[in-house]
């Protein structure tokens, strides 16, 4: 219950935004939602996210106000949006269970997730009829500058390959400096990123199978290639075309991929010289949001999870140096390839060396 004799501030966890022609406050933390009609109100807020005495902003406001200013403010506690703030200056959502979340990961997830969330989730074809959808292959797959790669002996590998669970026992992150020959990358990504079937539904879309799951099997990640030292390819960026198992050339090795090593480098948080692989993982949004609702960019995630997954098992089988990043950065990725931020960028990076 509120006192009015205790200081509060706005919660780090509340938030406004446009709603129903004007605005919305909302709480992470109870999903409370207050409609917000009046310039006044954003008033109240405004003194509320600096420290103070709930009693002291009530005797702020005329006479005539205060009863309905004091409904208000206990509303607010009430439904979580705001904190106590002890003689210390220390907010009570900073200690506890709390603590440790920030805003825009509480957000993303307390809004895919059933709960809090106040939208429908799931698969809605919220688009449908309004916007086109995403098609199942990139049109980068059509380049005319396209490498063929290697495929492996799937005899051998039936015959020599070591077993899933030997692969699970020995999997880690390794870092490493050896080039990687066109052969093992040609392997690698027919084993980790190639379509297996295609199949066609009765509304007319067409869908992708893979050795690594997607949700609703829309398959919205695209594989491209930083190639540093690969023995047999040229250094340049390049794009994976998962069909025809084959490489087409983007960029040549340029200021953009050096960056991106660089980065990738950091990510690490070692000073790992000359990086043979990092292969950018992206995600063309619109591909997987045109179905769901609520979940599209969780879903999108888990995917490259999964591929993560796939990735560091079959390196492991090879003798290679698997290492998956931590973040990149997607705007210049997405000037590289030449794509609007919002409909294709990177969500995920992996870097790949030759074994001892």
């Amino acid at each position: 219950m509120l006192d009015l004799t205790r200081t509060y501030r706005l919660s780090r966890y509340a938030f406004i935004r446009p709603a129903d022609g004007g605005f919305r406050l909302q709480s992470l933390l109870s999903g409370w939602q207050f409609k917000i009609q009046s310039s006044s109100i954003f008033q109240l807020l405004l003194a509320l996210t600096r420290p103070i005495k709930a009693a002291d902003l009530i005797a702020q406001v005329p006479e005539s106000q205060r009863e309905k200013v004091q409904t208000f403010i206990e509303q607010c506690y009430a439904g979580g949006l705001l904190t106590e703030i002890d003689k210390n200056g220390l907010a009570d959502e900073d200690r506890g269970s709390l603590a440790h979340w920030e805003f825009h990961d509480l957000l993303f997830h307390t809004s895919s997730r059933y709960g809090r969330n106040t939208e429908v989730i799931g698969a809605t074809y919220r688009f449908r009829g309004k916007l086109p959808n995403e098609p199942h292959l990139s049109s980068l797959s059509d380049e005319k500058d396209f490498l063929q790669l290697p495929r492996p002996d799937t005899q051998r590998l039936q015959r020599d390959d070591v077993s899933l669970n030997s692969a699970l026992e020995r999997r880690r992150t390794l870092y490493g400096t050896k080039p990687i020959s066109i052969e093992a990358l040609g392997e690698f990504l027919y084993r980790t990123c190639r379509v297996t079937n295609i199949t066609n539904s009765e509304d007319g879309d067409t869908y992708l199978r893979k050795v690594y799951p997607s949700g609703g099997s829309l398959h919205p990640l695209e594989i491209y290639v930083v190639a540093s030292k690969c023995i047999g390819l040229n250094p340049g960026l390049y794009h994976y075309c998962p069909i025809d198992h084959g490489l087409a050339a983007i960029k040549n090795f340029d200021e953009d991929a050096e960056h991106l090593l660089s980065n990738a480098k950091q990510s690490v948080g070692h000073v790992v010289d000359d990086i043979p692989l990092l292969f950018v993982i992206s995600a063309r949004f619109r591909r997987t949001a045109w179905k769901y609702k609520s979940i599209a960019y969780q879903a999108i995630l888990k995917e490259v999870g999964g591929l993560y997954q796939t990735m560091y098992l079959v390196a492991t089988a090879m003798g290679l140096k698997p290492c998956a990043l931590g973040c990149g950065n997607s705007d210049r990725f997405a000037r590289m390839i030449g794509t609007d931020y919002y409909m294709e960028t990177s969500v995920g990076e992996f870097i790949l060396a030759g074994g001892d």
